[in-house]
């Protein structure tokens, strides 16, 4: 919730800006003048362009070939001027490419990846449904609409337009990340009449309805445009999808002739249970090779040894498991009973990470076992205003507020990451026998696959305000001097005033028994309050995903909670849920406000007749960063006051807290240079740096982590023929990028294990008292915190847009991408240092007398050695080498061609290829280094697999007149992407055995059809 006081601030602000326009609007000399804005028509000649300085339309665009930007000094600039690296993509050439969110366009971009690409976890793309990729080899990209941040998710049912800036860009989109910024420009209300229908149907089962609804309601004053999308988004990998209804509204209101306002508002409502690109991992094939051989658990699991059951575990963990998916439900726990090893839990075996399973007879790698327990449910809603006024012939002032909230809750039935391993149970009979009472209950799902882990999720919470003022006035001497003066040239200052508050919360849950049955023991987070979750599948009658947890009644309730069981042990009927927990959540919530004041000036000078453009820029962002108040960070009483035996403050009865963490000034600033050496050749150079906001993440002391800083260059020649209808870019970049949250989290992710035995709720007795030392997942928990890297990277740029004839068009896209990591966990190494001779005395105890946990035998020395140093010593050998699974070369190619006249007319033809070459590294062979253990070989990295796709479209329409109604033009549109069906699997981990083969892949997407039919009126 926005801190009262900063929004009193934030308003008192808006009503000096909106005060001072007023005055404007309400001046004599405001309601006097007679001149008309400059306007020049469009080729359809039905909607003039506005020659305003902040903004672009579609109707300047011609096919595939955008004219203009305002991503050059954040106003109206001309391509060929702008020596940043800027690409667009217009609405002609998205709609070609079948396009309707932001990761089925960057797949034509020169060096943008989407949510999987280069993923490290088989969460990616699945926690998150506004992830939207990376660009350059670093980490996430900026994501704007009309040059606002913004949290929404991506879909094109409402845009004209996208920018593509790659580079430190934050002179023209603000605070942002190293890769770049991605720009959407919204549509906006046009002074005509035109409404249209899109329907949209694929083979993956895909439902869209879209409608776009331009009405002029008073000509050249007022406007009125509605969109909307209902849009039932079937994915590839059944069961998963991403279902939006969207509604969008925009005005335009001319109430003088100099003088504009817009504005425009959108509500979002998302459901989505999106899959990861991973493949299940692999633990049943040695036991499935064996036969399938049902263990005797009749008096337990004593004599499930490694040298008696090779093939099994011991199952010791001691939670209740909610067992679901075949026959009754049951809730028992299992910690008397047997699981299966994978092929990488063998003895003997060299490489112990989890593998892929690959055998499709066992399970299809084509599905994901999770994706239907689980639920991400998102509602957004935006407000955008912007009033423009024209002072004088060459002075503009644009006052601009945006408002945006975004709200998402997602969890369900099973962990992600646990629940990638799939298990089969080899239990003849249920648990719960002994020596002394053996059990005669046979299992009726022995022999059957299953997954297993704990029911969790996350509420998460986003809020942003900002107040804008933005002017640009132009002065060229031609016009003022005679002489040798007038040859001073043409300059451009745009200035920007703004401010904004961020809202960032978030907090992680389990589901946790409520109320005091018999068997929930200690305080509200004894592990006893735990459940666990089992769904037992059976690929041969057609069961291949998990359904979400059964007690919950319909809708939501199933996914989130509250759910009924009966302890099959003691017969009690009880209740567990997430987010609803009379007494609290799991843990803290984490998160941060920022409130950040920006000052922009940016300059454009054009001497020798437009043949040069000199460009500088500078902005100053004095931000404060609160995180949430410490009162908040505290688990609440239980039985007696202080006792702190309870649970976490929920999210929305957080308030953060009064004192900034953080009080910074962050300067930056970019120069560029363009010279056109003849009409169509032209050379340029740009320079510039950026900082981030603070992440919501804290650093190993507790402080506020700083946000992302960057800098980089970017030089290269432009050619440009028949009037840039032919336009061919060549851009090389260098790019250095410092606190990065990357990939490297695992030793942060290693050390509460030791911490939580340590100081958690299920330390051993007679441990003395151990106070935390910076770093604390028992308190604040592991989410709180990140740990951060640096990266360099150099590349290329080569864009080539073209329209070759009047129906003709083309687009090329190549990229070059070679990052390098440094420092990777670093942060967290140096914690370790200073925490080690705490946990070597473990109070008191000594670390080899203690074992890591209650279902783990391993000591904490053993853990440590195994888990926390062998990470750290992998991080160290990786440094300064070549980003993770990186594709150095990219490139795409997209032609359509219109046939005009002739029996074919009508008719539209065309297609893609895209091309990525094989990742540098997807593992590494091994080495014995001087003390006599073995590691990577970093100088012998083991590669990966490049991909090939081929696109497909074919169209055709034309315009009827139906009943005596005006004209309607209709078209079809077919679009096939991976026309030849190329969905081999992608190597995303690899292992050193065997001369190097995969060893954990990732689906790609086989061939989609989708069928669109536009009718506009």
């Amino acid at each position: 919730m926005t801190n009262p006081s900063a929004f009193v601030s934030l308003l008192r602000r808006s009503s000096l800006a909106f005060t001072a326009v007023g005055a404007l609007l309400s001046s004599p000399g405001f309601r006097a003048q007679a001149a008309t804005a400059p306007q020049v028509a469009t080729a359809a000649g039905d909607e003039p362009i506005e020659l305003s300085p902040f903004v672009t339309t579609a109707s300047s665009d011609k096919g595939y070939v955008a004219t203009s930007s305002l991503a050059g000094s954040r106003v109206n600039t001309p391509l060929r001027d702008i020596a940043a690296q800027i690409d667009v993509m217009t609405i002609d050439f998205l709609s070609d490419i079948g396009a309707t969110n932001m990761e089925e366009a960057v797949m034509f971009t020169t060096n943008n990846g989407g949510a999987n690409e280069q993923n490290t976890g088989p969460n990616d793309g699945t926690l998150n449904t506004r992830a939207g990729g990376r660009a350059r080899g670093f980490d996430a990209i900026t994501q704007s609409a009309d040059f606002y941040a913004t949290n929404l998710p991506s879909d094109f049912y409402n845009i004209e337009r996208i920018t593509i800036a790659n580079g430190p860009q934050s002179i023209l989109f603000g605070l942002g990340n190293a890769g770049g910024a991605i720009d959407v420009a919204t549509k906006r209300a046009l002074f005509r009449q035109r409404d249209e229908v899109t329907l949209r149907v694929d083979n993956n089962g895909s439902r869209r309805a879209a409608i776009d609804l331009n009405h002029a309601v008073i000509p050249q004053k007022l406007a009125v445009r509605l969109a909307a999308v209902d849009h039932d988004g079937q994915s590839y990998v059944e069961d998963a999808y991403n279902r939006q209804k969207r509604v969008f509204g925009t005005v335009t209101w001319r109430p003088f002739e100099r003088t504009s306002w817009r504005v425009s508002l959108e509500r979002t409502s998302q459901r989505a249970s999106p899959a990861s690109n991973y493949i299940t991992y692999d633990f049943l094939t040695p036991w499935v090779a064996a036969g399938r051989p049902l263990y005797d658990n009749s008096a337990g699991n004593a004599s499930v040894t490694a040298a008696a059951f090779p093939l099994l575990n011991r199952n010791t963990n001691a939670l209740r498991v909610v067992a679901y998916g075949a026959g009754q439900p049951s809730l028992l726990v299992w910690n008397g009973s047997a699981n299966t090893r994978g092929p990488n839990q063998l003895a003997g075996v060299a490489d112990t990470r989890n593998a892929s399973l690959l055998d499709n007879s066992i399970f299809p790698t084509s599905r994901d076992a999770r994706v239907g327990s689980r639920l991400n449910r998102l509602n957004g809603k935006l407000l955008r205003t912007a009033l423009e006024h024209k002072l004088t012939e060459n002075l503009f002032v644009e006052i601009g507020f945006n408002y945006e909230e975004v709200a998402e809750i997602q969890g369900g039935a099973f962990q992600l990451g646990e629940a990638l391993n799939l298990f089969a149970d080899p239990n003849r009979y249920l648990p719960g026998g002994t020596a002394a009472n053996r059990q005669t209950a046979l299992n009726p799902n022995a022999g059957k696959l299953f997954i297993e882990s704990y029911p969790n999720g996350t509420e998460s919470l986003s809020l942003t305000k900002e107040v804008r003022l933005t002017t640009s006035y132009e002065f060229d001497s031609a016009r003022h001097f005679r002489g040798w003066a007038r040859f001073l040239g043409r300059h451009r200052l745009a200035g920007l005033v703004s401010w904004r508050v961020d809202e960032d919360r978030s907090q992680d849950t389990r589901a946790m028994v409520t109320g005091s049955p018999s068997f929930a023991t200690g305080d509200l987070l004894n592990n006893s309050r735990f459940i666990r979750s089992r769904y037992y599948l059976d690929p041969a009658a057609g069961s291949f995903t998990a359904r979400a947890l059964p007690g919950g009644g319909s809708g939501d309730r199933a996914y989130f909670g509250p759910w009924t069981f009966t302890d099959g042990a003691t017969g009690q009927a009880f209740q567990a849920t997430m987010f609803d927990h009379p007494d609290g959540r799991q843990t803290a919530t984490g998160g941060s406000r920022k409130d950040v004041d920006t000052f922009m000036l940016a300059w454009q000078s054009f001497f020798l007749r437009d043949r040069l453009n000199l460009f500088a820029g500078r902005r100053q962002d004095r931000f404060r960063s609160f995180l949430v108040a410490p009162v908040f960070a505290v688990r609440g009483d239980q039985l007696t006051p202080g006792d702190r035996r309870g649970l976490y403050v929920p999210l929305s009865r957080t308030r953060f807290d009064t004192t900034p963490e953080l009080k910074d000034d962050a300067t930056t600033a970019a120069y560029g240079a363009v010279y056109h050496a003849t009409r169509w050749f032209s050379v340029f150079a740009s320079r510039s740096d950026n900082t981030a906001l603070p992440p919501r993440f804290l650093d190993t002391e507790n402080r506020l982590l700083p946000g992302i800083s960057s800098n980089g260059y970017d030089f290269g020649f432009r050619a440009a023929l028949r009037q840039d209808d032919l336009s061919l870019r060549v851009n090389f970049f260098k790019e250095h990028q410092q606190n990065l949250i990357g990939d490297g989290q695992d030793v942060r992710n290693a050390i509460p294990a030791i911490e939580q035995r340590l100081r958690g709720p299920d330390r051993p007795a007679g441990i003395a008292d151990v106070p935390a030392d910076g770093y604390d997942p028992v308190g604040r928990g592991a989410n709180a915190y990140r740990s951060v890297e640096d990266k360099i990277g150099r590349g290329l740029d080569v864009t080539l847009v073209a329209r070759l004839t009047r129906n003709w068009d083309a687009r090329l896209a190549l990229g070059q991408q070679k990052t390098r990591v440094f420092n990777k966990g670093a942060d967290f190494h140096r914690w370790v240092e200073r925490r080690l001779p705490v946990w070597r005395q473990f109070g008191g105890l000594g670390w080899d007398n203690v074992a890591i946990s209650a279902t783990d035998p391993r000591t904490v020395h053993q853990y440590y050695d195994q888990d926390v140093a062998s990470q750290i010593l992998e991080d160290q050998l990786r440094n300064n080498l070549p980003r993770f699974r990186q594709r150095q070369w990219r490139g795409s190619l997209f032609s359509n061609y219109r046939f005009a006249e002739g029996w074919a007319k009508g008719l539209n033809l065309g297609g893609g290829l895209r091309w990525q070459q094989a990742p540098v590294t997807t593992g590494y062979f091994q080495r014995t280094y001087p003390d006599g253990s073995t590691g990577d070989d970093v100088t012998r990295p083991i590669g990966g697999n490049s991909l090939t796709f081929v696109d497909l479209l074919a169209g055709y329409g034309g315009r009827a007149r139906l009943f005596g109604s005006r004209p309607m033009g209709w078209r079809i549109q077919l679009n096939i992407r991976n026309l030849l069906d190329r969905d081999d699997l992608e190597i995303l981990r690899s292992t050193y055995m065997d001369g190097g083969r995969g060893l954990q892949y990732g689906r790609v997407e086989p061939r989609q059809i989708a069928l669109t039919s536009t009718f506009s009126y």
